[in-house]
């Protein structure tokens, strides 16, 4: 899909698309003012279409490509790996609870294993641990 902004046209490829759900559908107007509709009614129904956005991508994920034994995801890490996981671990920034998907669970937690995981996303995870111990 194309999409239109203020400074011009750009193309959401699968990986744009999951991030568009993930994050300005779901995550971003819930922590960022900037990115929230005026109105808090308004952005509580855009909020309950992203999650509904964000269920069925990680559906997918879980039932489509981690079910498959012969897909990527489950072979050997790839670049295409660690894209999707940096997209999904969005998610924790609002305590998303993803026991619903116990394949994204694991994959996750092998992509997390990866060299320099840790150390491109300390701060992520720092702000993850602050959200965690804030109880909010």
């Amino acid at each position: 899909a194309v999409v239109s902004t203020q400074s011009g046209h750009y193309c959401r490829g699968p990986s744009g698309s999951l991030h568009w759900d993930i994050g300005f559908s779901y995550v971003y107007p819930q922590i960022h003012p900037g990115l929230a509709l005026d109105k808090d009614a308004d952005n509580n129904i855009f909020i309950e279409n992203g999650i509904k956005k964000v269920c069925e991508d990680l559906d997918t994920l879980e039932h489509a490509y981690l079910d498959n034994e012969k897909l990527w995801l489950l072979g050997p890490r790839t670049v295409a790996d660690v894209t999707v996981a940096c997209v999904v671990v969005v998610l924790q920034l609002v305590r998303f609870d993803f026991k619903m998907w116990p394949k994204v669970i694991e994959w996750l937690a092998r992509v997390r294993e990866l060299p320099n995981w840790a150390e491109v996303h300390q701060f992520h995870d720092e702000v993850v641990q602050q959200i965690r111990d804030s109880g909010e």
